[in-house]
């Protein structure tokens, strides 16, 4: 896994229909939009309120992500009131929309590059992202503020149990027993101790084990300790669907993944914990908590 942020692509994308007669409209940051169907005028969203929309997203025509996967309610999100002085993009052209709507958002990557050239590891210039956003249904005022008290204890409860896990984990031995329990529960098998680093292997790979300075094509999934995955390059959600290649022993990646790259073949698929140390450490990442021991899977395609 880089060493770096995993940038997050907001709310942008969408497939042109033809057959809408709505012209395309530009918004101050550089998007444009038009609406593709609408739906029940008496039912208008406004501030303050929460909407459930499903979203679509599109980089050159390609999907790359359909929220009704994970969320077939709806995402919700805030609707703030309009401020003339600094324009919110789709939050103000939400708050013209109806139920039942959906509409069209379009972007060149190259603007986006401008203002965000990280973005440039997710898209190359001359590109297109699109959005369809389509308004599922939105909710009255005392059914928000329901909802940010939900929310808000969710918060609370999730943030005491992440503090309490941050603290166990500091504790080598408890993080040790963590990770043994995890590779029960896994029932993987044949645990091989690769410097630090815990590898179960389920494909064999061939050929030499990889060294320093060798150019590899990786697939991986990245996982906690509890199964929920934070990063993939072979799952859409994440938006960047396509082979990591990189020079082994530079420091392009954490230190968990050399010590288990340079243990691996050409074909080789493997399960690999990391403790913490050998990862993210004390600091965490963006998305990782500090001292979080890290699950891969990892898949070498192919070494140059």
């Amino acid at each position: 896994m880089r060493k770096i942020s995993l940038a997050i692509l907001a709310l942008t994308l969408v497939t042109l229909v033809a057959a809408c007669g709505d012209s395309w409209k530009k918004l101050p940051g550089g998007k444009q939009y038009k609406t593709l169907r609408q739906g029940d005028k008496h039912k208008k969203l406004s501030a303050n309120s929460y909407v459930f929309i499903r979203q679509l997203q599109y980089l050159n025509d390609t999907l790359v992500m359909d929220s009704n996967k994970d969320n077939p309610e709806g995402v919700p999100i805030m609707l703030t009131a309009k401020d003339p002085k600094k324009p919110m993009d789709i939050n103000d052209v939400l708050l013209d929309a109806f139920v039942g709507d959906s509409i069209a958002f379009l972007m060149p990557t190259d603007t986006i590059l401008v203002h965000n050239p990280e973005m440039a590891q997710f898209m190359k210039p001359g590109g297109v992202l699109k959005l369809i956003v389509v308004v599922k249904k939105s909710m009255t005022q005392a059914e928000t503020e329901k909802l940010n008290d939900q929310q808000k204890a969710m918060q609370e409860a999730m943030q005491a149990q992440m503090k309490q896990e941050m603290e166990e984990n500091a504790d080598p031995v408890k993080q040790a027993a963590k990770i043994q329990d995890f590779i029960k529960r896994a029932q993987l098998k044949e645990i091989q101790n690769v410097q630090g680093v815990f590898k179960s292997v389920f494909a064999q790979g061939f050929g030499n084990v990889i060294k320093a300075g060798a150019h590899v094509v990786v697939n991986y999934t990245g996982r906690f300790l509890n199964n929920q995955p934070f990063d993939s390059n072979i799952d859409p959600q994440f938006g960047h669907a396509q082979p990591m290649e990189m020079e082994v022993g530079n420091g392009q990646v954490i230190k968990g993944w050399e010590i288990a790259l340079m243990s691996m073949k050409k074909g080789e698929k493997a399960v690999v914990i990391i403790p913490s140390d050998l990862g993210y450490g004390k600091e965490g990442n963006q998305g990782i908590p500090p001292n979080s021991p890290l699950v891969f899977e990892l898949e070498i395609l192919d070494v140059k």
